[in-house]
């Protein structure tokens, strides 16, 4: 009875009071929607498209395999992450930074144009002389260029 008198005498105060708390509710929802995923997917919708553009294992062996084909490459590997590619290979002793760039033609023969579109890559070539001053270098080719820039 107390209580319905209090509400009665402030009914100004209890009404701010009720939307302010629906204000602060509606807020705390919108934040939690907007900032983070409920989902537990990193990427949002950034990777929408992907499985009509995914570059299949099939192919990250054969980049891989032809590659290592080349006797001035001693080993080669590959990691994806969303939507970017990367390839490391490691160049024998003595091999200048121009021709050592010059493999990365490999990697863009075997993908097909809608993948290349797609994703973006990024090469790294070491040298296996790790006090060799040209190496290590990376190349970046954006999704929406033709070639790398070094």
């Amino acid at each position: 009875m107390k209580f319905l008198n209090f509400l009665k005498r402030h009914i100004f105060f209890t009404i701010a009071a009720v939307i302010c708390l629906i204000i602060f509710i509606v807020g705390i929802v919108l934040v939690k929607k907007y900032f983070f995923t409920s989902n537990g997917n990193e990427f949002g919708n950034r990777l929408d498209g992907i499985e009509e553009n995914r570059i299949t294992n099939e192919q990250f062996s054969k980049i891989v395999e032809e590659l290592k084909n080349i006797e001035q490459i001693t080993s080669a590997s590959y990691n994806v992450v969303g939507r970017r590619a990367n390839f490391t290979y490691k160049v024998v002793n003595g091999i200048d930074k121009e021709t050592a760039r010059t493999y990365t033609s490999k990697i863009l023969e075997l993908l097909d144009d809608n993948q290349k579109k797609y994703y973006d890559i990024e090469v790294m070539i070491e040298s296996e002389n790790q006090e060799d001053g040209n190496f290590p270098t990376i190349g970046y080719k954006h999704k929406s260029s033709e070639g790398f820039s070094w």
